[in-house]
């Protein structure tokens, strides 16, 4: 049986039908719900990594023309759209909101590059295909939260009726959760709160109660406010000792095709668990071996010089603009506290 609409594939292994199949029982069985549902993207939904040899080669070039333009490897999750699309289609046919909801430190027209190569992405979304979707599409989708979109709803936070909203409609753990983070991390576009959306006008993430993530701080931070997690035991190459993640250096496409590993049937076990009633708060999945038939999805995409300049780095400088003053947090976090 196809997964209609016509623009989700049907899986083509037995895995990716097995996950499939999953995705469905999640909806119709379990009472998984995808409007409750936040997804990490990076290392949730796809692996990327960067050929770090050829940036250090490149850096002669860049420091005569700053350039910040590069090129990425990514490699999609074996058996994780195959379960989205079981759990959109099965929401679709008992008449629930079938769509997917993402809250990434990435950016839009990164998104763009990469859902160029992931059809069944857009449909997921409620996004009309490309080459209709463009990146503004996505900057605006209520169900898409990105690195900007942090900045922006600080800047709300700081306007003169910011803190009297977040006073007026956010719970008790939601504001502890809020002063806990501008106490101690301020900066850090990873902080994943649905509250936060509603200040950009994003209402997509409304309902949502469970959060899909692979750092450890993302979803202790989630589950404070009375909700809950499930961890994606996942971890990225990395050069220089830490300091470059998501870097391998020299060949990082074969990296990918080598790193026959999933989370997919570890992730739909725990989300049967996590909303059950008396389910967990925050559940740890590992990794497990991808059947060795299953084919990998790896591309790649090309990220130019001025959106990585617009879209990654200057959200980046206005928050530290706005938000990087100590007086200033210290007064925000007493109006919070008072």
């Amino acid at each position: 049986m196809a997964l209609a609409p016509s623009n989700l594939p049907v899986p083509r292994s037995r895995f990716g039908r097995e996950m499939a199949d999953l995705g469905r029982a999640l909806v119709l069985e379990h009472g998984v719900r995808m409007d409750r549902l936040v997804w990490d993207a990076d290392e949730v939904l796809w692996d990327w990594l960067m050929d770090f040899g050829e940036l250090a080669r490149g850096l002669p070039r860049y420091l005569m023309r700053p350039d910040m333009g590069h090129r990425e490897q990514v490699r999609l999750v074996p058996g994780l759209f195959e379960l989205l699309t079981g759990m959109h289609v099965a929401s679709r046919e008992a008449g629930l909101d079938p769509y997917l909801r993402i809250w990434t430190n990435g950016y839009p027209y990164r998104l763009h590059r990469i859902a160029a190569h992931i059809p069944e992405l857009h449909a997921l979304l409620g996004l009309p295909d490309p080459p209709a979707c463009t990146a503004r599409d996505l900057a605006h989708c209520p169900r898409l939260f990105f690195r900007g979109d942090y900045t922006r709803a600080v800047e709300r936070l700081l306007e003169p009726d910011g803190v009297a909203r977040v006073q007026q409609t956010w719970s008790p753990a939601a504001r502890r959760a809020l002063v806990r983070q501008l106490r101690h991390k301020p900066l850090d576009p990873h902080f994943k709160i649905p509250e936060l959306a509603p200040l950009v006008g994003k209402h997509g993430f409304d309902g949502c109660t469970v959060l899909v993530d692979d750092l450890e701080r993302n979803v202790w931070r989630f589950a404070s406010t009375g909700r809950r997690a499930v961890r994606l035991a996942v971890r990225s190459p990395t050069v220089l000792g830490g300091r470059v993640p998501n870097s391998v250096w020299r060949r990082p496409r074969e990296v990918l095709a080598k790193k026959r590993c999933t989370c997919t049937p570890g992730l739909a076990a725990a989300l049967r668990r996590v909303f059950q009633p008396a389910g967990p708060r925050v559940l740890r999945v590992q990794p497990t071996r991808v059947p060795p038939d299953e084919p990998l999805r790896v591309f790649e995409i090309r990220i130019p010089d001025d959106r990585v300049r617009a879209e990654w780095i200057a959200p980046r400088k206005t928050l530290r603009r706005r938000l990087g003053n100590r007086a200033t947090r210290r007064a925000l976090i007493r109006r919070l506290e008072g």
